[in-house]
């Protein structure tokens, strides 16, 4: 498929304009500038037509003169991340003397038509439920620059999507006031968890206990047995009475030897 690119026709600012947008977004540069000659119908050397990107989209500005005007038959829609985005945009189209139309619809400086609209605006004023989509609507046509936040309060649906509500889910856990996180930011919180051990780690750990502790009782010092104890215990009435012969033989050899003195 062909490129197609937008042409912008301007009396005689189209280097200036070039210059303008391309400072706004990024990845933007100027391309190529041409210029008339002596065939005209412009002042021969003065810039015919510029090509420019704007975040890698092509362009090109004309130098026409002032035979047509700009108006709201055509626009160029900016689709922005979030709320961040749609203030910055707005901010800087509708500057030195660019104009708020309605709806999310501006006109800049030269009078280009823009629309600036966050991601999710479209979701909420087709919802499937008629009445939702009616106050989404409702709410969106009273603004200039869109609100999603107040949109979505309109709707009756104030919970936080994408980065909002990844910011919000921080700031509960780090007050201490932390509850059941925003459905988008739950596979986050998830994968961002300490791993729970499965059922089969527990069963291994289970079964590693019990060698620990047979590991520990071989290495216990042995008790004696009772065979050991109740040889023992013969062993000293033994010696005892051998002490109690010897003892008796002893004294009667002394009387005898006194006796025979006498």
């Amino acid at each position: 498929m062909p490129n197609i690119i937008p042409n912008l026709w301007f009396d005689s600012e189209a280097a200036e304009a070039a210059e303008y947008y391309t400072g706004i977004f990024p990845n933007s540069q100027i391309k190529e500038v041409t210029h008339y000659t002596e065939a005209g119908p412009g002042r021969p050397g003065s810039v015919l037509t510029v090509e420019f990107l704007l975040d890698g989209q092509p362009y090109v500005a004309i130098n026409g003169g002032p035979h047509d005007k700009f108006n709201d038959a055509i626009s160029l829609q900016i689709n922005c991340r979030d709320q961040e985005e749609v203030d910055y945009f707005w901010e800087q189209l509708t500057a030195n003397g660019g104009t708020e139309v309605q709806c999310g619809w501006l006109k800049d400086k030269y009078g280009v038509s823009w629309q600036v609209v966050p991601e999710g605006l479209n979701d909420l004023v087709s919802d499937p439920d008629p009445e939702r989509a009616t106050r989404a609507t409702k709410a969106m046509f009273e603004m200039k620059k869109i609100d999603l936040v107040a949109i979505r309060a309109a709707v009756g649906d104030e919970k936080p999507h994408g980065m909002a509500a990844a910011m919000k889910n921080v700031v509960r856990k780090l007050s201490g006031k932390d509850t059941e996180p925003d459905t988008d930011t739950r596979v986050v919180n998830a994968a961002a968890a300490p791993a729970k051990k499965s059922p089969a780690k527990k069963k291994a750990v289970a079964k590693k206990a019990p060698a620990k502790k047979k590991a520990v009782a071989k290495k216990a010092p042995a008790k004696k047995a009772p065979a050991k104890k109740k040889a023992a215990a013969k062993k000293a009435p033994a010696k005892k009475k051998a002490a109690a012969k010897k003892a008796p033989a002893r004294k009667t050899t002394a009387k005898k030897t006194a006796a025979r003195r006498r």
